[in-house]
């Protein structure tokens, strides 16, 4: 190998080394820089190391120099730091639709993200077992997929399941294909959902992306959005989903709904926090907004009992009284 090869494979193992082996916590000392190069068969001196080191950090890797007692280096400021890290192993484990298999995986590597000695420090933070996972391996492979459609403006096809009172997988529709227009993918609820229309309907549906399978492009252009929402230019996700209930479909109405005072962080929780609100008297306050007219919405109102009261439509003021006397006869 020649000398400017070798001295290229050096910086690389040095650097690999810094981000593997070192922190603040545990900065390397230029003796043990020199005995980790060994191991991948590289002798070094300690003042071509002191080049090296400069040389990255010229580069702009972060190098941190510890003086005294603890003399060594180390990687300061990395991608990301153990804290942002923390936060993405909880989303993995927080996320059903992740199954655990692939929770394993992806969690492994994050904790590749930074040195060893937070890594075990990560690891000790996991807890898997009592965890709610599902079993679909597919899923990764079906996101992939439908990723690809949306940004093709390309339509799919899958098949879509649900568990029978014997907890067996059941498709619907006999196993037929679903043929959906798809707009965007979204999490709602610790589930991943597709939100498209489909073929047959001139609607919006949404599917649990864990229950789809056999997913496929087709040469197919897609129908526009446009032709069932408001959006123009892109599908508005985060409005879509401040508009809708639990996933279930139904009309975009106005509405208009009164709420006691307590209730002001749940509406801004749901709504966003530029959700138009009125003072009403001392007591409540009046959101205006759009949201879609669905079992979901009622069922989330009745949360609050006689705390929030729908002014308008009546058509959401009827589905209300009718679902509380149903409860009422149930009792």
């Amino acid at each position: 190998m020649a000398g400017s090869d070798k001295s290229k494979i050096k910086l690389l193992c040095l650097s690999k080394i810094l981000y593997e082996q070192s922190d603040e916590e545990k900065p390397l000392s230029i003796n043990e820089i020199i005995n980790e190069l060994s191991r991948y068969g590289i002798n070094a001196e300690r003042k071509s190391i002191y080049n090296d080191l400069n040389l990255l950090e010229n580069f702009g890797i972060d190098i941190c120099r510890v003086k005294g007692k603890n003399y060594g280096y180390f990687i300061g400021s990395r991608e990301f730091e153990v804290p942002e890290l923390r936060l993405l192993i909880d989303a993995v484990q927080s996320a059903k639709f992740i199954t655990p298999k692939k929770s394993k995986e992806l969690i492994k590597k994050i904790e590749g993200l930074t040195s060893k000695n937070n890594s075990k420090k990560l690891e000790t933070q996991v807890f898997m077992n009592d965890r709610i996972k599902y079993d679909n391996e597919e899923i990764f492979y079906s996101i992939d997929k439908i990723h690809n459609a949306i940004a093709e403006n390309k339509m799919v096809s899958f098949k879509y399941y649900k568990y029978d009172l014997n907890k067996n997988k059941e498709f619907r529709n006999g196993g037929m294909e679903h043929f959906v227009n798809p707009y965007t993918l979204t999490w709602f609820d610790d589930n991943y959902y597709l939100v498209g229309n489909y073929h047959k309907y001139d609607n919006i549906s949404h599917y649990r992306v864990d229950r789809i399978c056999s997913v496929n492009v087709l040469d197919k252009p897609r129908r526009s959005f446009t032709e069932l929402v408001e959006y123009k230019n892109y599908f508005n996700t985060a409005d879509y989903s401040k508009k809708i209930y639990n996933m279930f479909s139904g009309e975009l109405q106005k509405i208009e709904v009164s709420f006691e005072n307590y209730l002001i962080d749940a509406v801004i929780d749901r709504f966003g926090i530029d959700v138009s609100l009125l003072k009403e008297d001392e007591e409540s306050f009046i959101v205006h907004t759009e949201a879609v007219i669905s079992d979901g919405l009622v069922s989330w109102l009745l949360i609050f009992g006689d705390a929030a009261e729908v002014i308008a439509p009546k058509s959401l003021r009827d589905m209300i009284k009718n679902k509380a006397e149903g409860i009422i006869n149930l009792y």
